[in-house]
């Protein structure tokens, strides 16, 4: 039986990226549009992503850092991680290291102008 252990583990290496910082629109898109879309959970760890994107001293965190920082377990990490996939806010890479094992970079999406939100027929029938 496949299980959240199975993708991806607490000592897993993470790195994160965003090619633009977060716009007013953008934030104020994800809290009122893609929130109650996507939970919770799922806008929490974008945040969090954001937050170990902006920090100066550090670019490699383990997942167990994120997890605790988000009083969360595997099981739901992984899944608020693939609705921020779904949902089009996250890319996710992995690759194998001869030295460190799994490793994975995550590339923040900038959420789409609200206007465009209700102008996608994907996203607008959510609404």
């Amino acid at each position: 039986m496949y299980s959240a252990w199975d993708e991806v583990q607490p000592n897993h290496i993470y790195q994160v990226t965003k090619s633009f910082p977060l716009t007013e629109e953008g934030d104020n898109g994800l809290m009122y549009l893609y929130q109650p879309i996507i939970g919770q959970k799922a806008l929490a760890l974008y945040y969090g992503f954001l937050g170990d994107k902006d920090d100066l001293f550090e670019n490699e965190f383990a997942h167990i850092d994120m997890l605790d920082a988000l009083n969360m377990g595997l099981p739901d990490f992984l899944e608020a991680r693939k609705q921020l996939e779904g949902m089009g806010l996250l890319s996710v890479f992995a690759k194998e290291d001869s030295e460190f094992g799994k490793m994975f970079l995550y590339r923040l999406e900038e959420p789409i102008h609200p206007q465009a939100f209700f102008q996608d027929e994907t996203y607008s029938f959510y609404y």
